[in-house]
């Protein structure tokens, strides 16, 4: 008497067919950790730009509403594209549209910006000035100005500072991060591209009013 084997294995059909919906499966998983993956740094990157935007334009407003108004340094030709504003004993030396770190020029001419927001104590009250010192501290990795500090986080650009106006006073200030391919720079309205890398991008605006609290004698 023959016994006949009734335990019935899988055809090769059946495992390539199994197979190919387990791969399926594991690709939409791990499309969707990358989607969830950029979201959670595009959130991360748009909160520092919001939280530098903020912490630039609370610290300028509270200097103006203590001090007597704010004047603009006179240019210097060592850093023509370097500005700077002095609010009470605060001065705030700038420039917009360059990336912390970014060497600006070619060949042996070019200029690397370490900082781009570079907030010290007005040596001379009462007379705002770039002079080669201080526009140096933009183009010094660890320049020593009395308290001195670097408003804006690393990978960064400053795209819009200003103080307009006479108590009420306007300040409009631009922040955006990541490299330049992934922006549309526009000034104050520069936005990111979307698409690849937008992970990496982010940017922030606000435009502010506040009134002088304190006059001079």
């Amino acid at each position: 008497m023959r016994l006949r084997d009734s335990k019935a294995g899988f055809t090769i059909i059946e495992l390539m067919i199994a197979s190919a919906v387990l791969s399926t499966i594991l690709l939409l998983v791990t499309a969707l950790m990358i989607s969830i993956g950029s979201l959670y740094y595009k959130g991360v990157n748009e909160s520092s730009v919001q939280d530098d935007v903020r912490s630039i334009a609370t610290d300028v407003s509270q200097q103006l509403q203590i001090s007597d108004g704010f004047t603009t340094a006179s240019s210097n030709l060592s850093y023509p594209n370097v500005q700077a504003y002095c609010v009470g004993s605060m001065r705030y030396t700038f420039i917009t549209g360059v990336e912390i770190g970014q060497t600006v020029g070619v060949g042996g001419s070019g200029t690397t910006y370490y900082h781009i927001l570079w907030r010290d104590t007005n040596p001379t009250p009462g007379n705002c000035t770039i002079d080669n010192t201080n526009g140096g501290a933009l183009t010094t990795e660890n320049p020593s100005d009395s308290g001195g500090t670097e408003l804006i986080a690393p990978n960064s650009r400053l795209t819009a500072f200003s103080i307009t106006g006479s108590s009420p006073y306007a300040i409009s200030v631009g922040v955006a991060y990541g490299a330049a391919d992934l922006l549309n720079l526009n000034g104050i309205n520069t936005t990111c591209k979307g698409g690849t890398g937008d992970q990496f991008c982010g940017t922030a605006s606000l435009t502010t009013t506040v009134v002088q609290r304190i006059t001079g004698s």
